[in-house]
């Protein structure tokens, strides 16, 4: 590969970095590594089905998991990335639809390893967070109003950093949570489906910090 092509590959990853910091309520990363990306439109060997549900597959450009309607056994695929606490996961997400705005739609598993993990629960009128560490479930974060309209892309963005979630969508800062440190320092990322929605163009990022600009 030629310099050239090194350099305009590394401006276009600053520029891409750039905007980013300046949509989310100008937060921003410092130091950030690629660790993986995918706009789905080819498949890929790094996710694993966990659970097939009804439909757990990457097709037509997304992924898209529907729990069965038949028996309700969730779609789970998992992506064999390990990253840390210290990373910006982001993502385009739409959510298909249900009847009750309260029932969990979407549940997105990071820090995942076999005992442990960290979930943030979406659902048509809410959001909440679960965490389980060492196997044992923790008491689940009381919920908070926030209406998701079915059928439409969302762009999320999940900055993890010294134990902290801090959630955008859309570009606007939603949410601020503090994690228990007892969770592991690196897991995978797990995509669990109790109903039907789709994923795109997926990001995941490690980062020494991330702050808003002073």
């Amino acid at each position: 590969m030629t310099k050239i092509s090194l350099l305009f590959i590394a401006l276009s990853f600053l520029l891409t970095l750039s905007c980013a910091s300046t949509k989310l309520d100008n937060y921003h990363a410092e130091e950030p590594v690629l660790l993986y990306k995918t706009d789905f439109s080819v498949g890929s060997d790094r996710f694993k089905v966990e659970s097939a549900g009804e439909i757990a597959e990457i097709s037509g450009g997304v992924l898209h998991l529907k729990a069965s309607s038949a028996n309700g056994e969730p779609a789970v695929m998992s992506l064999k990335v390990p990253f840390g606490n210290n990373s910006v996961t982001s993502f385009l997400l739409k959510l298909a639809t249900d009847s009750e705005l309260d029932n969990p739609a979407a549940q997105l598993n990071f820090l995942t390893t076999a005992e442990s993990r960290f979930s943030l629960i979406l659902s048509q009128g809410n959001i909440s967070y679960a965490t389980k560490v060492g196997g044992k479930e923790a008491v689940a974060v009381k919920p908070y109003n926030k209406r998701f309209r079915v059928n439409e892309w969302y762009d999320m963005v999940i900055a993890l950093h010294d134990y902290s979630l801090t959630l955008f969508i859309d570009g606007e800062k939603n949410k601020v949570l503090k994690l228990s440190r007892q969770l592991p320092a690196r897991g995978i990322l797990v995509f669990e489906c109790p109903q039907e929605y789709w994923i795109d163009d997926l990001r995941i990022m490690q980062v020494s910090t991330f702050a808003k600009a002073k």
